[in-house]
């Protein structure tokens, strides 16, 4: 709900100085045209690859809640899997600055398609990783040391698609005012999606694979053979819930290498033909303008004209006057 909602704070703006216009008056109105502008985004192809792919790519991080007791079923310590999943947390938090230094460096060496190779690298690694994990490592391997290294590793390598490539992608395929809009949409819909396939879906394989619950019973006191079945049955639903939607995520990623560079272009193209249009409105309005001022200044200089003229008049006028003034006061003598 949180994520649905996140990009409800755009519609006021922060700044009352730039206050935002709408086309309608109301409140509704603007409701709207925000929603309008919304799905505008979805006629974007690399905004809908981005989005179908960061919907399977975080369904596996979802169900990775399950890790904990599947290292449990293992024979790990409460202690041991509480601490391999803090190497996760821990690694994946180092993993976010290594993956935007990554995403930048491969966008430098190729403008379009360095960042869709950052998070192609970054999905393979942890499909690779977590298919030893799962399937791969024998027996004898599941140790505290081999779980905490190979997970480390994930986190570390399998963290750079959201910084390395998502968002910046993102912020280059819309205007300057929908940045934050495009990345909170993206944020909503997939947090959504995972949150609803991710833990319920592995919890549910993992129940049709023969999963059973013991009521009151701890694992612990639970019969070997109950106990080698729930840890079977979790481990192909972590397989199931983790493996092919990363694989559909590194299909979307592929698929970037096509649409980036078209819809970089695409808007390049349309703010340029913006551009253009402000300038012939204003070059219009310039003119329009000067034509303004010369037309004042015509007008200005006419009366001017006329009022130098009739001072003029007024002048002889008054000459006139003078001249005829004493011929008749020699008149009024005689």
């Amino acid at each position: 709900f949180v994520g649905l909602v996140s990009f409800m704070p755009e519609i006021p703006r922060a700044n009352p100085s730039q206050p935002r216009t709408y086309t309608s008056e109301s409140k509704i109105g603007a409701l709207i045209d925000e929603f309008k502008l919304l799905c505008s985004y979805f006629s974007i192809p690399s905004f809908l690859v981005i989005l179908l792919q960061a919907i399977f790519g975080l369904v596996p991080w979802a169900a990775m809640s399950f890790l904990i007791i599947w290292l449990q079923y293992l024979g790990l310590s409460d202690l041991a899997s509480g601490t391999v999943a803090m190497c996760l947390n821990f690694a994946c938090g180092l993993g976010g600055p290594i993956g935007g230094a990554v995403g930048d460096r491969l966008s430098k060496w190729s403008r379009f398609h360095g960042r869709p190779l950052t998070a192609q690298i970054s999905v393979s690694s942890g499909i690779v990783i977590f298919l030893i994990i799962l399937v791969l490592l024998p027996k004898q391997l599941h140790t505290l040391p081999v779980f905490a290294g190979l997970i480390t590793v994930f986190g570390l390598t399998a963290s750079w698609a959201g910084v390395g490539c998502n968002s910046p992608l993102l912020l280059e395929l819309v205007e300057e005012n929908s940045k934050s809009r495009v990345i909170a949409l993206l944020n909503a819909i997939s947090g959504a999606a995972s949150a609803m396939f991710g833990g319920p879906v592995v919890g549910m394989l993992a129940e049709v694979m023969g999963y059973k619950v013991s009521e009151g019973v701890g694992m612990d006191q639970m019969l070997p053979v109950e106990r080698e079945q729930n840890s079977q049955a979790l481990t192909y639903a972590l397989v199931a819930g983790i493996l092919p939607p990363w694989v559909m995520c590194l299909l979307g990623f592929t698929l970037l290498h096509w649409t980036y560079e078209r819809d970089v272009l695409r808007l390049q193209a349309q703010n340029q033909d913006a551009k253009e249009a402000a300038g012939e409105a204003m070059t219009d309005s310039l003119i329009a303008e000067k034509g303004a001022k010369a037309e004042k200044k015509n007008t200005n200089l006419k009366v001017e004209q006329n009022g130098a003229k009739e001072e003029e008049m007024q002048l002889i006028a008054e000459k006139t006057a003078k001249v005829e003034q004493p011929g008749a006061d020699k008149e009024e003598e005689q």
